[in-house]
């Protein structure tokens, strides 16, 4: 008999040790669950956000795609440092088409702080022609299709010594304008 109450209470310990073992299973078990179920909710939000990216990109890319030709028609209203020397031949074709003669005297990078951090091209140039024709040159620089800042203009008529020794044409008109329409790169 006493070999059965020896053996009931090893029974009744490797039971009690059974169970012990069993609910900290279970417990670790449901705790590692929630975990993952909580990993697998995050993952899966991140996962509809990157989804969402992803369209959002495609629909900016069809909108790149859709607007070039008038992000290239726009690009027409700019200059850039790379198209300066275009736009300085722009204006020698205007003295041209005007019957002046032109002479760049200064041009400049320009950037006022006060108003844009944005920079700005200062042309300072001179045209000799007739009054007519050097009014015309003015009109048609005003008339281009970039934003021009014009700040002084001079038209003034050569003394008539110095049209006869120079043989120079009887006018002239020292113009310096900005030309804002630049862009910086």
């Amino acid at each position: 008999m006493i070999r059965k109450t020896g053996t009931n209470k090893y029974l009744v310990v490797l039971i009690v040790l059974s169970l012990v073992l069993a609910a900290t299973t279970f417990s670790m078990a449901g705790e590692l669950y929630n975990n993952r179920l909580v990993e697998v909710n995050d993952l899966q939000s991140k996962l509809i956000s990157l989804q969402s990216s992803v369209k959002q990109s495609g629909v900016l890319q069809r909108e790149i795609k859709d607007t070039k030709d008038d992000r290239d028609q726009l690009s027409f209203y700019f200059i850039t440092k790379d198209t300066t020397q275009d736009f300085i031949g722009e204006l020698e074709s205007m003295s041209t088409a005007s019957g002046v003669l032109l002479k760049l005297n200064s041009l400049t990078v320009k950037k006022d702080s006060k108003t844009s951090p944005a920079a700005y091209l200062r042309f300072n140039i001179r045209v000799d022609g007739s009054f007519r024709d050097v009014y015309h040159f003015l009109t048609a620089l005003e008339s281009l299709p970039y934003k021009v800042r014009i700040s002084t203009v001079k038209v003034a008529k050569l003394d008539q010594q110095e049209v006869i020794v120079k043989k120079a044409i009887p006018w002239y008109g020292d113009i310096t304008f900005d030309l804002v329409s630049y862009i910086d790169k």
